[in-house]
């Protein structure tokens, strides 16, 4: 690796691109070359919404929800993709490749825009609010990696309890949640000073998180709790809401409706917001649900289906099933692109 730097050192623009890279063990593998040189991605504009599935095998797929009968779109990435954000601002979609040890950046139209080495089996990944800030949990490293999306480059490794599994940010952006797996915790992350500020115990193995529109609540999946502990930002116990067989995801929408894949059950728990002792509603959905999310409209909820190779298309209301779509292999994670934010660069 020192070598490699050493050599690049005599060669032009590489050496602005690498040095970065020298100092942080990371660097941006695609599109090394002389940027002025590299044409830009034609923007493209959608006639709607675009939901983005992730494939642990091959990458990422779109769907069109107004269009159920096109079919799925593949963006191949080499070691295939787990975890996904959008950055509605930049109209990015980033996606982590636990395979490769990477974060992986595409445009809105499908080309990939670049690869940042981070640390080992990266999972959850968030973006700032202004697209800036890039923050990837290492399962295998026990740390965060904290990236400066614009430069390029690693700024900082957050150190975790082991296994830090999924991380996401406050809406304000002044706090960072992450999931500690091994340790059963949920902590707080200052994003100002990068220090730990808090942890609260939620129980075994949890996965996933989402916070309500309103950052009011933080919900977090607790898999063999069978449970979706609530917090408030400040780490605060609320309520814990009894799920069927392995939460793995949770969502909320602005109606107050708050949705949790049971992989082991193979079903989706829905709850209230604020009625925190009548127990959630339960729907069949089908194979080891993992991911899921709501259409930016909320009018349809998809549920990645890891054990029937498909995504589900479900009413919020009801989970009344609207159709399923099967692909080539195993989708994991799911999120909603914006039409007027994919509509740029």
């Amino acid at each position: 690796m020192l070598s490699g730097f050493q050599f690049l050192r005599g060669i032009g623009l590489l050496v602005v691109l690498c040095t970065w890279a020298a100092a942080s063990g990371c660097e941006w593998v695609d599109k090394v070359r002389q940027q002025t040189a590299t044409p830009s991605p034609t923007p493209i504009k959608l006639s709607g919404p675009r939901m983005v599935v992730t494939d642990r095998d091959k990458g990422f797929f779109t769907l069109l929800p107004d269009n159920l009968a096109a079919t799925p779109e593949l963006f191949p990435l080499a070691g295939g993709a787990s975890d996904v954000a959008f950055d509605a601002r930049k109209a990015l979609i980033y996606a982590t490749s636990p395979a490769t040890g990477h974060l992986a950046a595409f445009y809105a139209n499908g080309e990939l825009a670049g690869r940042l080495q981070v640390g080992k089996n990266p999972s959850g990944v968030a973006i700032s609010r202004d697209g800036e800030i890039g923050y990837v949990c290492n399962q295998d490293s026990n740390d965060i990696s904290v990236l400066d999306l614009k430069g390029r480059h690693e700024l900082r490794r957050i150190p975790c309890a082991p296994q830090p599994f999924d991380v996401i940010l406050h809406p304000s952006g002044s706090r960072l949640y992450v999931t500690l797996h091994e340790s059963g915790e949920v902590a707080a992350i200052d994003t100002g000073s990068l220090r730990e500020i808090g942890r609260f115990k939620v129980g075994f193995a949890p996965y996933r998180m989402a916070f309500d529109p309103a950052g009011e609540f933080l919900y977090v999946a607790v898999f063999d709790n069978d449970e979706v502990v609530v917090l408030t930002p400040a780490l605060k116990g609320v309520a814990r809401l009894k799920t069927d067989d392995g939460p793995y995801a949770v969502a909320a929408s602005q109606a107050g409706r708050i949705f949790a894949t049971n992989m082991q059950s193979g079903s989706v728990s829905v709850f209230i917001r604020g009625q925190w002792k009548v127990d959630g509603v339960t729907y069949s959905v089908g194979a080891r649900p993992y991911g899921l999310a709501l259409t930016p409209n909320e009018a349809h909820l998809y549920v990645a289906l890891e054990g029937d190779n498909a995504v589900t298309l479900r009413l919020p209301s009801d989970l009344s099933e609207i159709a399923t779509i099967t692909l080539p292999t195993a989708p994991t994670d799911v999120v909603a692109v914006e039409p007027a934010a994919a509509a740029q660069k």
